[in-house]
């Protein structure tokens, strides 16, 4: 019986042995864990807040970026300049247009073709900005607010070309005198 006994201790003792070996291994491992869950923690937090950071200077820099472009230029917010004006559709070859424009808009979608848009030379009014125009006769109903969203080889100087539905529309308008003034900047929606 005190064999029994002493083997069943024996064996009682190995197992507690093991089992502390193991707990031993398994803090370890947990401790060991723990502190790489809080490196990466600390890293994704510092990650966060550069991303934050570049995003806000990112948006300063285009500000300024704006602001410096149209202090160079003629064209002051709320100025009303003379321009002229034409018409365009969009994808149509012979006028050399697409179906995207200068933001990188999809103008087959209806969203953005819901949005009245002209193209500018951009050394004069900056893509990306809300103007209005002001057409004296108001023939083809070109006066209102527009986003200034697309570039194009001939809109040179006070020249702008307003996007409208189809080729006969764009004909129609022809070419006219209107007024132009910036009003605000705008937000690029793609």
């Amino acid at each position: 019986m005190k064999r029994i006994i002493a083997a069943f201790i024996l064996v009682f003792v190995s197992i507690a042995m093991m089992g502390l070996a193991l707990w031993q291994y398994n803090d370890t491992q947990i401790k060991y864990l723990n502190e790489v869950n809080e490196l990466t923690d600390t890293l994704n937090s510092k990650l966060d807040k550069t991303s934050e950071k570049s995003t806000e200077l990112e948006t300063d820099i285009s500000e300024l970026e704006t602001k410096a472009s149209i202090l160079a230029k003629d064209l002051k917010f709320g100025q009303w300049q003379s321009f002229v004006a034409s018409a365009y559709s969009a994808d149509d070859p012979e006028q050399g247009t697409t179906n995207t424009n200068a933001l990188g808009w999809d103008l087959t979608d209806s969203r953005f073709m819901a949005i009245p848009q002209i193209a500018v030379d951009p050394q004069i009014i900056p893509l990306n900005m809300i103007v209005q125009i002001f057409d004296k006769s108001d023939l083809y109903n070109l006066s209102g607010f527009y986003f200034t969203a697309d570039t194009g080889e001939l809109i040179n100087g006070y020249r702008v070309d307003i996007l409208v539905n189809d080729r006969a529309e764009a004909l129609e308008i022809g070419m006219r005198k209107i007024m132009v003034r910036l009003v605000e900047k705008g937000i690029n929606l793609k």
